[in-house]
Order: C-alpha cells, then structure tokens, then sequence
C-alpha cells in the first residue's frame, strides 16, 4: 500500500478502441469559440492546437476522446523541464488553476471520475471501482499498460517501462516542486491533473509510478503537473 499522507504533501501525489466515430463537424462551441477538429486514421488521430500549431496524437480510451500527449500550451505560469527547447520534452507542468483553463476549445480538464472510469477500462484485474466516490483507490497493472515504452528508470537506474499497450504513452515527467522551485521525479513517476477539487489547498490527480499501478490521490494545486486533455 502506498503511503497516501507523503504523496498528498508533496509532488508523489482501456482502451476500448472504437470501431468509427461519428464526429460533427461544427465551427466553434457554443461559445462561439472556433474548434480544431481531429483528423482520423483508423482508431487513433491527430489534433492541431491552433493556438500555437502545436500537434498532438489522439486516441478513444472507453467512450472518450483523450489525447495521447501531454499538453504543451504555453500560460503565463506553466514550466517547461527545458525552456531553451523547441518543444517541451515532457509536455509543459501547470498549477491546477492554470491547468483548469489550459486546453484548447472544445476539450477540457477531465474530471477524477473519468480518470477513474478510463483505468477501470484498461483494469487487467477488472477490479470494482466507485467511480463517483472513491477517493483513493489502486489498481495493478494499469500503470503497466499505459506507460510509454521508453524514458522509465527508478532510483537505482533500473528500466521500469510500460507495455504502452494502449498508446496513452505516459511519460514519467515527474512535477514542479512549487517549494523547491525545480523539477523532481523525472524519469519515475507521471503525475496528471483532474479537475475535481476537494477544497481550496488541494485537488484529486492522477499518477502512475514505478510499479504497474495507477491511482488517484488528492494534490497541493501549487504544484506544476502533466495536463491530459479530453475531447467535449
């Protein structure tokens, strides 16, 4: 079991492809805002961030839309592991504020239900989760499949890889230590944003760790994590 109290303080905090995909082909949301749409081939896509050309691979994990990269929009306050670089190795590392307003139109921050209801569908072990009212919960062999294939090692320098079996291609982009001022984990552990809070100081995420498991625990909102954006 993991130690749950040491991960809320600090940064340690399935796919069922579809066999087609009826999307609409509308001009904005009902803001008015305009939506890039996602270019298909097959069961996995790619999607275009108009607001900074950004591209991004996208895949249907349960019922929904995910995409298959960690987000690297630019905010005024999000942190890149190397800032000199093209494009941020890992994705770019957001508050929970930042990250509540950080993906593009027509897509969003996914909640810890649909985080809960995505490992569920991949869950190996077909363990029986409460999606609307667990609140800390692990399941085996999750982490396994959903990390990426490549960039995994622990401490001790040893491989700790994923099968990526279901091209979510986690990356261990570990979190930016809002205390410290500086990255820690990288390598180790993949820590992703929900958007469900459980009050002013903290909100659920999600992470995957050394081992094969997944879980979701509450986080400080100051620290900077990996953004997964969903489709509307």
């Amino acid at each position: 079991m993991l130690k749950s109290n040491l991960w809320t303080l600090t940064c340690k905090p399935v796919v069922v492809l579809f066999a087609a995909f009826s999307m609409l082909a509308g001009c904005g949301d009902s803001n008015g805002t305009s939506v890039d749409e996602v270019q298909w081939n097959g069961d996995k896509g790619t999607f275009t961030d108009s607001r900074d050309g950004q591209s991004y691979k996208v895949i249907a994990i349960d019922s929904l839309i995910w995409m298959a990269e960690n987000l690297s929009y630019k905010t005024e306050n999000s942190k890149c592991f190397d800032e000199k670089a093209d494009k941020c190795k890992y994705g770019r590392h957001y508050s929970w504020d930042e990250a509540l307003i950080a993906c593009p139109a027509g897509w969003h921050l996914p909640s810890k239900k649909e985080f809960i209801a995505m490992f569920a569908a991949v869950d190996m072990n077909n363990s029986e989760v409460d999606t609307s009212n667990a609140a800390y919960f692990i399941m085996e062999d999750v982490g396994y499949a959903l990390k990426s294939q490549k960039g995994w090692v622990n401490e001790d320098g040893k491989s700790i890889n994923g099968s990526d079996a279901y091209s979510f291609t986690a990356l261990p982009a570990g979190c930016w230590n809002a205390e410290d001022l500086d990255f820690v984990l990288q390598g180790e552990q993949a820590d992703f944003w929900s958007s469900t809070e459980t009050d002013s100081n903290f909100s659920y995420c999600a992470t995957i760790g050394e081992n094969t498991y997944v879980n979701v625990i509450s986080c400080g909102v100051k620290f900077g994590r990996s953004v997964r954006c969903v489709k509307d």
